[in-house]
């Protein structure tokens, strides 16, 4: 009897600790509180910015002043969550915007050796103000304020 009980307090501490992992926060005056999500982003030591289609380069960003005005330019208080089946089926991969941290340096391990590690890939779609953020976990789509969505489309090839 005691072990069911001692088993049964320990199922209940396991589900209360992983039901405050699984809390995903929501606003519904203005959707997924991309600020939450994208503080991670600020940690990006890199971005690189690609077309999607051919994989050639645009632009690099790996300076902390760059990277700065880059996100700022991204104006997240505007992003609204969507549903990915709400991407227009005809829209096409414009530009594809990948974030680039160094790993974690482990003890004994020489700081000179970590590398970049892809922290996710955010993907434009051409005529669209729709971006989609791919982690390696979960895939979310935003829509973007006018203004955002200008200033990404501003990296693709005419």
């Amino acid at each position: 009897m005691k072990k069911l009980i001692v088993l049964m307090l320990a199922l209940l501490c396991c589900a209360g600790l992983l039901g405050g992992c699984l809390a995903v926060e929501y606003k519904p005056d203005s959707g997924f509180d991309v600020r939450a999500g994208t503080d991670d982003l600020k940690k990006t030591q890199q971005i690189k910015i690609t077309d999607a289609a051919t994989g050639k380069v645009l632009a690099v960003f790996d300076g902390e002043r760059e990277i700065e005005q880059f996100l700022g330019q991204l104006d997240e208080d505007s992003w609204k969550i969507k549903d990915l089946a709400e991407t227009p089926p005809e829209a096409e991969r414009e530009c594809a915007i990948i974030m680039m941290q160094t790993e974690t340096v482990k003890a004994g391990m020489d700081p000179a050796d970590a590398k970049l590690t892809q922290l996710c890939t955010m993907y434009t779609y051409s005529g669209s103000n729709c971006l989609t953020m791919e982690f390696p976990f979960a895939s979310f789509t935003f829509t973007l304020g006018e203004t955002a969505a200008e200033y990404l489309h501003s990296f693709a090839e005419q």
